[in-house]
Order: C-alpha cells, then sequence, then structure tokens
C-alpha cells in the first residue's frame, strides 16, 4: 500500500461494539439480520473517481456464489447509502446486515480526494464494509479473508510491485454469505491483475527523421 495507509488498515463496522469470540481458521461470523429477497439496492453519493473502486466492490460479492446481489438505484429507492464520514482511525465503517437507514461510509480525511493510488485499498475497504451489510461480522485468524480485521491481513503478496491481488474472497467470506442467503460458494482462485490498464494499442504510427526523431500516432 501507499506510504501513510498501514495505519488506517484497521477498517471498523458497526458489530466492533459486539464483543465476538476470536474465529478459528475455518470460520466465519454472520450474525445476520438478512435482507429479504435476492437484491440489495444501493445508492452512492461519491464522486465519480469512485466509480470504479464500487464496481469493484459490488462484482466482489455478485459473483460469490451467494443468492444475493447488490444493485446501484436512484437514491429515493435505496437501502443502503454510500458516502463520506468522520470516521476517526478507521477507514470505513457500515451498519450490519438488514436495518432501516442502511449506509456504507468511507473516512474523508483519508479518501477526499480519492487519489489514483489509493483505488485499490478504497475498493477493498467498500468490498470489506459491504460485507458488514450482508450481516458478516469480524473474523480472527491467520488466514487471508476479506473480513478480518485489518481486512487480508496474511495475504500472500503480488510477484510484481505493479500488480495488486484482486481475489478478495476466501472460501469462508463466501460460506458466510452463503450461510444467510443460500447458493453454492464459487471455490476462490488467486488472481493477480495490473493496477492500471494497459494502454490502447497505438495505431497509424509514423516515423520522420530528424534531430530528434518525430512519432505520431
Amino acid at each position: 500500500y501507499p506510504r501513510g495507509v498501514r495505519r488506517w488498515l484497521m477498517v471498523v463496522g458497526l458489530v466492533a461494539a459486539v464483543t465476538l469470540p476470536a474465529a478459528p481458521a475455518t470460520a466465519y461470523q454472520a450474525p445476520g439480520p438478512r435482507w429479504p429477497g435476492n437484491t440489495i439496492r444501493y445508492h452512492d453519493t461519491l464522486p465519480k473517481s469512485w466509480n470504479w473502486s464500487i464496481r469493484k466492490a459490488v462484482r466482489t460479492w455478485n459473483t460469490s456464489g451467494a443468492r444475493i446481489r447488490f444493485r446501484k438505484v436512484e437514491r429515493a429507492r435505496a437501502q443502503v447509502i454510500i458516502g463520506y464520514g468522520g470516521l476517526g482511525n478507521a477507514a470505513g465503517l457500515a451498519t450490519i446486515g438488514q436495518r432501516p437507514g442502511a449506509f456504507v461510509k468511507v473516512n474523508r480525511l483519508m479518501f477526499k480526494p480519492l487519489r489514483p493510488g489509493l483505488r485499490v485499498f478504497a475498493a477493498q475497504v467498500l468490498a470489506h464494509e459491504f460485507g458488514h451489510v450482508l450481516g458478516l461480522g469480524h473474523v480472527q485468524s491467520d488466514n487471508c479473508r476479506l473480513m478480518s480485521t485489518p481486512l487480508l491481513t496474511f495475504c500472500p503478496k503480488p510477484p510484481e510491485s505493479w500488480l495488486y491481488d484482486c481475489a478478495w474472497l476466501a472460501t469462508d467470506d463466501r460460506r458466510g454469505a452463503v450461510h444467510l442467503y443460500g447458493g453454492s460458494p464459487r471455490q476462490p482462485r488467486r488472481q493477480y491483475c495490473l493496477r492500471e490498464p494497459k494502454p490502447p494499442q497505438m495505431l497509424d504510427v509514423r516515423f520522420r527523421s530528424g534531430d530528434p526523431v518525430r512519432i505520431t500516432w
């Protein structure tokens, strides 16, 4: 993570106020309550610079194998509102499970504005908080899990600095969601993705001799 991020890695949900026993290495915490139906409607009030991070976080759970989906709607129809908040030392905060006035908040001091170098971490924070919205709590273990606190601790490091680990759900993260909503947890596979997209292919490349040589495309 970029310099200064490590001190923010303690991402806290409201479940932090509840004393939970330490989880064994193959456990999850799913206190709920579950949302009715198979869709959770959300609306975000964040700037466009957050679009990539939000899409990535939503896709993380929408492809988990659980029979539940996050879907973006207009604010009047939303069950969950996503926005900035003053959160002290926490990077994110969320309500746990189904409840009126459900929300996800990200720390305005850390993420406003959202710098490009933080967009992956911001997506991980959102995905962790979406797990709370589903009804999942924190777990304490020595394995790589999205719902651990700090999140994604003990995860293998990418082989190169320009890559990031883009498969955030461990088996138990998925099992927790399936416990609440049914479905079949998809087997996680370690994946690494580019931190920045590949540049578009250059077309109509032309060279002109001289000093310096001029290249146009």
